[in-house]
């Protein structure tokens, strides 16, 4: 079954909500390898959260939105679905589009195999792309069992 207008919308405005909210705390928690604007992490934070923010209001301004689930609204299953699709799609294009953009960037802040510990945590991203990161800890996983 496709997804209605309504369905749509829904999942539209949290996708961008979400986008706007990942770029809000990844300039406030300094995890750089996050960000799309990663030389501006202050105009960053500002521009999530206006992207969250306008999102909002388009979705709640543009059309009469309140509306119950035995009408055209969505159920509660339905609802935590695109919920759940939205906010992961977010998280994926955040990962992808940050790792494009600071590809360079994140090259120059590789990981050194003769380490004792492979990268993990989110305070990896602070030097260097999610992609980067993963594929350090893919070959660090890789070098422990060969």
């Amino acid at each position: 079954m496709p997804p209605t207008p309504f369905i749509a919308d829904y999942a539209l405005w949290v996708f961008l909500s979400a986008l706007g909210v990942l770029q809000f705390v990844a300039a406030r928690s300094a995890l750089t390898g996050l960000l799309f604007l990663r030389r501006w992490p202050r105009p960053s934070a500002y521009l999530g959260l206006m992207l969250a923010a306008a999102s909002l209001v388009w979705f709640f301004v543009s059309e009469f939105r309140n509306l119950p689930d035995t009408q055209t609204g969505l159920n509660g299953n339905t609802q935590a679905l695109w919920f759940v699709l939205s906010t992961s799609a977010a998280v994926a294009v955040t990962f992808l589009a940050s790792s494009a953009l600071n590809h360079r960037w994140g090259a120059a802040n590789g990981w050194d195999p003769a380490e004792r510990s492979a990268p993990s945590g989110l305070g990896w991203l602070e030097h260097t792309t999610f992609a980067r990161a993963l594929l350090c800890r893919i070959s660090a996983m890789r070098s422990r069992t060969g």
